[in-house]
């Protein structure tokens, strides 16, 4: 599956180099993530699709500002294509090419697309460093039980919202004993 990258330029402590944008795909390919609205960005990723013969779709991985801020201003660059999220969707339902895996924890509302073997994480799993679960975006169990879920899966590859392409997924998904130790307590 071809899979490229437009990057944000909104670096940020948070954003780490910036907000992913993941351009699944071709004739169509589907967007996860359109990011925040910065005009060259939108321009950037419609122009991605466009020479990938046009948008099937767009995927939300959650609805924080930096993944979905840009949704109307690129769903109006590319005809207005089909938007993918919770709460229309829900654990293991399809969206063209990819299944949701409702993982909470970063967001209440946070969604993995999976396609094949590869993973669009968002925030559920960054490319370097921890994710924040946020108060009222889930339980730490529940967060840990969707990456456990991711887990069995066997993904290949992970295409996280910020930082770069995770090629050893089971490493990254692997509960580190302390966690679990703390959620036995």
């Amino acid at each position: 599956m071809e899979v490229a990258l437009v990057r944000a330029a909104n670096p940020s402590p948070f954003t780490l180099d910036g907000t992913n944008t993941w351009i699944v795909g071709r004739d169509p390919a589907w967007v996860v993530d359109p990011g925040p609205a910065l005009e060259p960005h939108l321009d950037a990723v419609a122009a991605a699709v466009g020479v990938r013969g046009g948008a099937g779709g767009i995927a939300l991985t959650h609805d924080h500002p930096d993944h979905a801020e840009g949704l109307a201003g690129l769903r109006s660059r590319l005809g207005e294509p089909p938007v993918g999220a919770m709460p229309e969707l829900r654990d293991g339902d399809s969206f063209g090419p990819f299944r949701a895996l409702h993982v909470p924890g970063h967001a209440p509302d946070h969604l993995v697309f999976v396609a094949g073997r590869a993973a669009f994480t968002g925030d559920a799993v960054l490319g370097e460093g921890s994710v924040f679960i946020a108060p009222g975006g889930g339980s730490l169990a529940a967060y840990l039980d969707g990456l456990r879920r991711l887990r069995a899966l066997v993904p290949r590859r992970l295409y996280p919202g910020h930082g770069p392409v995770v090629e050893e997924p089971a490493a990254k998904l692997e509960p580190h004993e302390g966690v679990v130790a703390l959620l036995r307590y």
